[in-house]
């Protein structure tokens, strides 16, 4: 036995809708309408698995492995957004959480002060090996200035992007750049 055709495919658009949108930010005055909308997407979601499991268990029938797979990214999303939820509204070092740090660690202290300083004990370390910056201007690769402005002036791109100084202020989201692409 097996589950209905139908059932299978609402649940199978759900959990390929939920894995493609699962990560999606929103940082400007409609991200708190966003979020709130996918949580309760993420609800409905929830229900429909329920249902489907239920009806396995009630009828003897077993989820295929496709199936299974899909539940378990969904679950995997699900328990991402949950921290991220649970940490919304907590001062953490995003740098030292991404880097799996303890809870304990990322929690006592964040990436940057009000005035754009590094704070992060471990990031203040670091020395960025294409520009040198280190200590209160310190950054990754992804965040270097330099790269920036190469891959500005390489896509013609001068006046539209993001500045500089918005990215080292951790106002925006690196843009990822090889190596290949440095000065």
């Amino acid at each position: 036995m097996s589950l209905r055709t139908n059932d299978i495919e609402i649940v199978q658009t759900n959990a390929r809708d939920l894995i493609s949108d699962g990560h999606t930010t929103n940082n400007n005055s409609n991200g708190s309408r966003r979020q709130t909308e996918q949580y309760l997407y993420y609800i409905r979601c929830m229900i429909g698995w329920r249902n489907i499991i239920y009806t396995c268990l009630t009828s003897n029938q077993t989820l295929d492995e496709s199936h299974l797979l899909d539940l378990a990214k969904f679950l995997q999303n699900m328990a991402i957004s949950t921290q991220r939820l649970l940490e919304a509204n907590v001062d953490l070092c995003v740098f030292c959480r991404n880097n799996n740090e303890p809870k304990e660690m990322y929690t006592s202290h964040k990436v940057k002060d009000r005035f754009g300083r590094v704070t992060c004990p471990i990031l203040r370390k670091f020395t960025c090996p294409l520009c040198g910056a280190t200590k209160d201007r310190a950054h990754t690769i992804r965040y270097c200035p330099r790269l920036l402005l190469t891959y500005n002036n390489r896509n013609g791109n001068s006046s539209g992007g993001p500045t500089c100084p918005m990215i080292e202020a951790g106002l925006l989201e690196p843009i990822q750049f090889s190596t290949s692409n440095s000065i």
